[in-house]
Formats: structure tokens, C-alpha cells, sequence
């Protein structure tokens, strides 16, 4: 009698369990992986640095959230498929520092009409670092010149932003002072 309690019990357990959907292989593929989340230093705001594969171009989409806390509302800051930004937060949390990555979707025309005199005149080997306003929500870019930034950091009061570069391509300068030379 017992052993058709326990048999009984175990089937209506069983069958109370609710049966997950398959996951298929879109869905596996498809997936967001979160490389980064900071609280700013004001603690007002979570930065959330997001990466997902992006089927059509077949790359990586890097993407930077900002979610305020207070009013539970997120707000997509910048999208590039080049790599990872590395976003950080000023010391007041009023900024947040971007490095330049390549091929990020920004219409730099369009967003920026009161830069773009300037932006047609840049090479296309310029880099750039873009500041993000928390209080104005726009985002400003910042010509660093022709090197790659690598890393960089922000000074105490938020006046000055300090970075390393690191080489792009090797340019010979004595390759470039005898071009006309030959060598036999």
C-alpha cells in the first residue's frame, strides 16, 4: 500500500512539472554575453557592455548600455562591430570615456552636423576617443591623431583624460628619405 502512495505521489509530481520548449539552434547561437557592468561612481547609473553575434555581417556586435537606477530605464549609447570599446566612467560620473574602435555605427553626417566641416577633412586613419555627457546625453568625439589609443585613464577632477598609444602600421622614415634609391 505504501509503495502505491509513493508511486502514485511520483506521477502527479511528474506530471504537475511544466515541460520546457526545445531550445533550438538559433536560439543557442544567439545568445548575449555581458563583458562588463560598472556602477558609476555616483551610483546613479549601471554601464553594461554587451557582445552578440550579428548574423547578417557575420561579426561580433559590441554595444554599451546605460541603465539608470533610480527610474529603471536603459539606453543604448553606442553599437560597433570593430571590438570592444572599453568604456570608463569619470570620477564625477558625468562622462563616460570610449575608446575609438573601428567601423562604429555612428553617422558622424547626420548626428553631428556641427562637426562635419571637420570630418571630411579627416584621414581615414584618424582615431578617435568619444565622450559621452550623462547630463546632455550626446556624444562628443575627440581626434587623437593617427595612433590606436590602447588604454586610457581620466584625471581626478575630470579635466584631463590621459592614454597610451600604440603603433598602427610601421612606417620605415628611412624607406621614406631615400624612396627614390635603389638597391643593387
Amino acid at each position: 500500500m505504501f509503495i502505491c502512495i509513493v508511486f502514485f505521489l511520483q506521477l502527479l509530481l511528474y506530471s504537475s512539472i511544466a515541460t520546457k520548449s526545445q531550445l533550438t539552434l538559433d536560439e543557442f547561437f544567439d545568445y548575449t554575453d555581458f563583458l562588463s557592468v560598472s556602477l558609476s561612481p555616483n551610483g546613479e547609473y549601471l554601464l553594461i557592455e554587451t557582445l552578440r553575434p550579428n548574423w547578417n555581417s557575420s561579426t561580433y556586435e559590441f554595444s554599451c548600455w546605460l541603465y539608470e537606477i533610480n527610474t529603471k530605464q536603459k539606453q543604448l549609447i553606442v553599437t560597433n562591430t570593430g571590438g570592444s570599446s572599453r568604456p570608463k566612467w569619470s570620477p564625477s560620473g558625468n562622462w563616460i570615456a570610449f575608446l575609438q574602435v573601428d567601423q562604429t555605427k555612428m553617422s558622424t553626417k547626420n548626428r553631428y552636423k556641427h562637426y562635419q566641416r571637420s570630418f571630411e577633412n579627416i584621414e581615414k586613419n584618424q582615431q578617435f576617443i568619444y565622450l559621452y555627457s550623462i547630463e546632455s546625453k550626446k556624444m562628443f568625439p575627440v581626434l587623437v591623431g593617427n595612433e590606436m589609443p590602447s588604454t586610457l585613464t581620466w584625471s581626478n577632477n575630470d579635466s584631463s583624460i590621459y592614454f597610451i598609444t600604440s603603433k598602427t602600421r610601421k612606417t620605415d622614415d628611412d624607406q621614406v628619405e631615400w624612396k627614390n634609391i635603389i638597391d643593387y
